[in-house]
């Protein structure tokens, strides 16, 4: 069957369906009976559709209140990492360089004395 063959149908010719679908679609039909459409229809389906948006918009309000919540706790947190403190302590002021440069060399002597005390 071609693609033009399905674009349209104007004629009224049946469509010859394989047998297993014919009766799959007739059990179907005698299962599911065609609902009669009254003047409350309508209303109700719009009734259902509105409880069921009522409740999504509390979980949606929620949802959105804690991505709120944790992004402006993300934002104070990275804040009070880099904003620098009023004053500044020389243990971190210093760099590693300048603190080894500054040693007094107390150690020296300890390992000095270590190394004595071994050798005897």
């Amino acid at each position: 069957m071609s693609l033009n063959s399905f674009e349209s149908r104007e004629s009224a010719e049946p469509v010859q369906l394989p047998g297993d679908l014919s009766a799959l679609l007739s059990n179907y039909r005698s299962a599911v009976p065609d609902s009669e459409g009254s003047t409350g229809f309508t209303p109700g389906i719009w009734a259902k559709i509105e409880s069921r948006r009522r409740e999504s918009r509390w979980f949606g309000r929620m949802a959105r209140g804690f991505v709120t919540a944790s992004g402006v706790i993300c934002l104070l947190l990275s804040a009070a990492i880099w904003i620098p403190r009023g004053s500044a302590s020389t243990s971190t002021a210093t760099t590693y360089v300048e603190v080894l440069a500054n040693d007094s060399g107390v150690d020296d002597v300890v390992d000095a004395e270590l190394v004595h005390s071994e050798s005897i």
